[in-house]
């Protein structure tokens, strides 16, 4: 630990390894290693969440051991999207290795756009990614920046009040004007004042950026946008402000829109117009599936489907299973 000797994160990782490896001693040992420098160096002690593990590690807690799960495949679990799962789990890689971006996937109802999502989501948790999700709804009713809401504070329920400090930072006060539940589980942090709206505006989206940066720095960060069609002029401009700071961080944002319907077709337009120059983006969009992947899901289910009902199902349907056509 001669990098970055205070560094509690690192030391949490390397206890918890040398506890796995059967070395109990030696992660107690670091653990009073790590109490030794911060005393001498800042006059603190560790923090809450590593005294946590030490406790745990000293009572030898089976929620330590490791249970290895597999990496879903390609996919696994979505039938008939195998190529266009392989293009999505190759992008969260590449943005889990430093070179995020935006991935959208394109599509009419009903065809599979966020159960792909989902897929997406299942395999970045399996490599121990963090998850975030939101969604944009129909109706004038709706507050702006509703899905980023919903993502920041579903964030802050996640972690302990301290991380969510540290992540927040000088961001934090301007983004309780989106995400007042930020107020409630940091109940000192307070609304700045109020500027023009123009220097209002910069400085939310800017928030926003600095945010996912801050937690991307940390960890590899999934932000799924679902049903992006109905998204406000702020939550389209938030987006594209966001999409601008995934580039050579391991930041990966995947949303979904429908391609036959949007609540304002310029703003969306606008947005993905924008993204395709300014960052890596990708669109994907999901075909409906023919005669012979329609029969084969069919007969993956147990139904007994000739190969006249598929082309039969399929016309009925036009390839989408949840869209019989009338």
């Amino acid at each position: 630990m001669t990098s970055g000797p205070l560094r509690e994160r690192r030391w949490g990782q390397l206890m918890l390894a040398l506890y796995r490896d059967g070395r109990q001693a030696e992660a107690l040992d670091a653990f009073g290693r790590l109490r030794q420098i911060l005393a001498q160096d800042l006059g603190v002690d560790p923090g809450a969440e590593l005294r946590h593990l030490h406790q745990v590690i000293l009572q030898q807690s089976p929620r330590l051991a490791w249970h290895p799960q597999p990496r879903p495949t390609a996919g696994r679990g979505y039938f008939g999207r195998g190529h266009e799962m392989s293009r999505l789990l190759r992008r969260f890689n590449d943005a889990a290795a430093g070179q995020g971006g935006v991935v959208l996937l394109a599509g009419e109802p009903g065809i599979g756009k966020s159960h792909a999502l989902q897929q997406l989501a299942d395999a970045a948790r399996a490599g121990s990614a963090i998850v975030l999700a939101g969604r944009c709804v129909e109706g004038a009713w709706a507050p702006p920046f509703r899905p980023f809401a919903e993502v920041i504070a579903g964030y802050g329920e996640l972690v302990s009040p301290r991380q969510l400090r540290a992540d927040l930072g000088l961001a934090g006060p301007a983004l309780t004007r989106i995400a007042p539940r930020l107020c409630e589980l940091l109940p000192d942090l307070t609304p700045p004042s109020a500027l023009q709206p123009d220097e209002e505006q910069f400085r939310l989206l800017d928030a926003a950026a600095q945010f996912f940066m801050a937690v991307s720095a940390r960890t590899a960060v999934l932000l799924v946008l679902d049903d992006l069609q109905w998204a406000d002029a702020g939550t389209a401009m938030m987006l594209r402000h966001v999409a601008r700071s995934c580039g050579h961080r391991r930041l990966l944002l995947a949303g979904a829109y429908r391609t036959t319907e949007t609540a304002t077709p310029d703003l969306l337009g606008d947005a993905l117009g924008a993204m395709q120059a300014e960052t890596e983006c990708t669109v994907i969009r999901l075909r409906p599936l023919g005669p012979r992947r329609s029969g084969s899901w069919w007969r993956r289910g147990g139904a007994p489907v000739s190969s006249s009902l598929a082309e039969a199902i399929a016309a009925h349907t036009g390839g989408n299973r949840s869209s019989p056509r009338r």
